[in-house]
């Protein structure tokens, strides 16, 4: 018997200590259920393709009341300033409208991407965090400032293309969204996402097509 059970070991005793790490680490989920031995040496970079990152505190997991009622709040200057812009007789006046749209949805957008750089600090940045993890952070703050920049190029270009532009980077966002949120134990925000961006996306391009 103490033959057999060295014989099975062996494998594991002879496995090279990077594909040990490979076999341990998070990052293999899909070996999660296999002996240690039959994870395969994969190189670094492939088995780090899914950076860690550290869940928020769980009394955020869910939006709370007033998330809710503030963020469902914010369509109404985008609904308000659509229909104005699509109503109007005065070209004038849908213009100035379309512009007023466009300025409020150009400050949402940067304030979509100002919320990956809370994500960023409540990270960390310290000596103690991995150096997987400092690296998803700087993409947090990269993808952070992106929508800003976005939505200067778009009040720069004005409508109608500005807010055409604006309506694609919202789905933008919320594509990376989809991905980055359950990561951060977030997933139940993905609801309230959906629908506010479905709304504004749907103001601006109400308002596009009034210029057109």
């Amino acid at each position: 018997m103490t033959k057999i059970a060295a014989a099975a070991q062996a494998p594991a005793l002879l496995m090279p200590k990077a594909c040990a790490g490979a076999a341990s680490s998070g990052t293999a989920r899909k070996w999660r259920h296999q002996p240690a031995w039959a994870a395969p040496c994969l190189p670094t970079r492939m088995r780090c393709k899914a950076k860690p990152l550290t869940p928020v505190p769980t009394s955020l997991n869910q939006p709370s009341r007033w998330a809710q009622v503030l963020g469902y709040g914010g369509l109404i200057p985008f609904a308000a300033l659509a229909i104005a812009a699509f109503w109007l007789d005065s070209a004038a006046d849908r213009a100035r409208c379309a512009a007023a749209l466009l300025a409020y949805s150009a400050t949402v957008l940067s304030f979509l991407g100002a919320i990956y750089w809370g994500f960023a600090m409540q990270q960390g940045q310290s000596a103690t965090v991995k150096q997987q993890q400092q690296q998803s952070n700087r993409w947090l703050l990269l993808w952070g400032v992106l929508p800003s920049l976005v939505a200067w190029v778009a009040l720069l270009l004005g409508s109608p293309a500005g807010l055409w532009l604006v309506t694609a980077a919202l789905w933008g966002c919320f594509a990376v969204d989809s991905q980055i949120y359950p990561r951060l134990g977030l997933q139940g925000w993905l609801r309230i996402r959906l629908w506010l961006t479905l709304g504004a996306s749907v103001s601006c391009a109400t308002a596009g097509l009034s210029l057109m």
